[in-house]
């Protein structure tokens, strides 16, 4: 799913179906869940899809084309509140986020 330009590059958005198969592509079956910052990392190593600031980085976006790390930031914050939304993670008092399967 491509969003909307506005800008010069494509934007790709996560619909909550593709981000239930990737869940299930991730984590096997009764596997426990895992850190919210480590699926990041399994989308971003397995698909190439970046998400956060992490992942950003490590793809050398933000220094090669200048891109401000806190868009990163907030798309990170957004897809979690989603996900939460979605039933998709559990947050806890103490910040941990974790997503499971469903």
């Amino acid at each position: 799913m491509v969003a909307p330009r506005k800008g010069p590059y494509a934007r790709f958005a996560l619909g909550d179906t593709l981000l239930k198969t990737l869940i299930m592509a991730i984590l096997p079956p009764d596997s426990a869940p895992i850190a919210f910052g480590k699926f990041l990392e399994q989308l971003y190593t397995r698909y190439g899809i970046i998400v956060g600031p992490g992942e950003a980085r490590e793809a050398g976006l933000i220094e090669r084309l200048r891109i401000n790390e806190e868009y990163y930031t907030r798309n990170r914050d957004v897809l979690l509140v989603r996900m939460q939304r979605a039933g998709l993670v559990n947050q806890y008092s103490d910040a941990t986020a974790l997503v499971r399967r469903r």
